[in-house]
């Protein structure tokens, strides 16, 4: 934002006319930078002439300009949302009021997920690995040790790296890695054909994925639980499990892929309502606005759903539930598989 420091004018003590400027000298116009923005301030050269007060107009402008408040523009570029498009073979990325920002390049993605730094890891389900990029989609580093069929992605506050595999009930890991570190730490068995994976701020580790019967099921790791292979098995189930994020309240808020999206309250005994969107067909994978209650939008968060089946991206208000856009080929999209949002401090 180009902004003009403002004209100071002094009153004179008893009306008193101001002296007379130097002669023949026009004021001369200046121009610097100010701090922090890139915006401008223009004051003006007076000569030699002086207030009463005995203060150069000159120097009264460089005291203001130095304490003067800058306040930075809009930021209607800021990054809020990636896609991983397996159409595409790309992560495409939305900005605040979710206009296009451009993409970059990844084989056949499916979950992804940005840590609080603003990396992007994707789990490629084709190359059999997780990449890990910055926001300019420049790839840091690729995880594959142990990967067989990966399809979702996320980090603990340490920024360790935790993948589930797919595969088949009874053969699919769970891996556990050190940042940007290609031996995992753990690697458990879930007996689960696994579909999402999210780590709660305590540190617990909530992992969804379809038994051998066909039913949804959701574990809960305790720290250090992956290594030891030890969960618990909560008590509500799923028609056919996908993705999972949680909310500010610590809810789970879980893609049931043929019934729509679980709200699972603490302490994840029951589901207390499910999320539907008309003409929903396959809720694949979620995410939440990462500003949390700081939405420039309001004071409710977004709840981003893909669509495989439709290949559309849903953006709900998170209170109540109605939707408020849907993103789809017009927005440049093909396969939405996988929805991450940016982390912005509440």
């Amino acid at each position: 934002m180009r902004t003009k420091s403002a004209l100071f004018t002094l009153a004179l003590v008893g009306g008193a006319a101001l002296l007379a400027a130097c002669s023949g000298n026009g004021a001369s116009g200046t121009q610097s930078s100010v701090p922090g923005g890139g915006s401008t301030m223009q004051t003006q050269a007076h000569g030699s002439m002086l207030w009463r007060t005995g203060i150069d107009p000159a120097v009264f402008s460089k005291i203001h300009a130095r304490h003067a408040k800058h306040v930075p523009a809009r930021p209607r570029r800021f990054k809020e949302l990636a896609v991983s498009d397996a159409g595409l073979n790309e992560v495409v990325q939305f900005n605040r009021t979710f206009g296009n920002m451009g993409s970059f390049s990844n084989s056949y993605g499916d979950g992804i997920w940005i840590d609080p730094a603003g990396n992007i890891y994707v789990a490629d389900y084709a190359s059999l690995a997780v990449d890990e990029y910055d926001q300019t989609g420049t790839l840091l580093y690729t995880y594959n040790s142990g990967l067989t069929d990966p399809v979702d992605v996320t980090t603990d506050s340490s920024g360790n790296v935790y993948v589930a595999n797919y595969g088949s009930a009874g053969s699919a890991n769970v891996v556990e890695y050190p940042p940007m570190t290609n031996t995992p730490t753990a690697s458990c068995n879930t007996n689960l054909a696994n579909e999402g994976l999210i780590v709660d701020k305590t540190g617990d580790l909530f992992v969804t994925g379809n038994n051998s019967g066909g039913t949804g099921n959701i574990y809960e790791f305790a720290p250090g639980g992956l290594a030891s292979c030890s969960w618990t098995t909560l008590t509500p189930t799923l028609t056919f499990a996908g993705g999972i994020t949680i909310d500010n309240t610590g809810a789970l808020v879980v893609c049931d892929q043929l019934a729509g999206i679980d709200i699972i309250p603490p302490p994840y005994t029951s589901i207390s309502k499910t999320i539907t969107v008309p003409g929903g067909s396959d809720y694949f994978h979620d995410a939440l606005t990462g500003r949390n209650t700081k939405n420039p939008n309001g004071t409710w968060e977004y709840l981003f759903i893909a669509d495989a089946g439709t290949a559309e991206v849903y953006v709900l208000n998170y209170t109540n539930d109605s939707l408020v856009t849907t993103l789809n080929s017009s927005n440049g999209l093909s396969l939405p598989y996988g929805v991450a949002t940016y982390k912005f401090k509440p």
